[in-house]
């Protein structure tokens, strides 16, 4: 997903800001994690993988176009602004998880 993402950033007009891009991102893995997910370990951990990813590749892609001094100074930045992954991912296992069991009759 994280290389999804990158490729769809790259792609993506300039008047579109990255918090925006981020922000659509959450959603959607929230989307992924209660469609897949049913324990909350397993979407944090998606989240964990998902926000390690991002930052790579975001790395990656300022480190090729602007240097590593450059890549470095926003590295920061964007765990900052990604580290909404791993609640949100969590989120949607505990939703799945709660849509997979059955419903008790009373």
């Amino acid at each position: 997903m994280a290389a999804l993402f990158l490729a769809t950033d790259a792609v993506t007009p300039i008047y579109f800001s990255y918090e925006t891009m981020i922000m659509v991102f959450a959603i959607c893995l929230l989307v992924v994690c209660v469609a897949l997910f049913d324990s909350a370990w397993d979407g944090f951990y998606c989240g964990l993988t998902a926000l390690a990813a991002q930052s790579a590749g975001g790395f990656v892609r300022y480190a090729t176009m602007y240097g590593t001094g450059v890549a470095s100074s926003s590295l920061l930045y964007t765990l900052v602004l990604t580290s909404i992954y791993p609640i949100t991912a969590t989120l949607g296992s505990m939703i799945g998880g709660r849509l997979a069991k059955p419903i008790r009759k009373q």
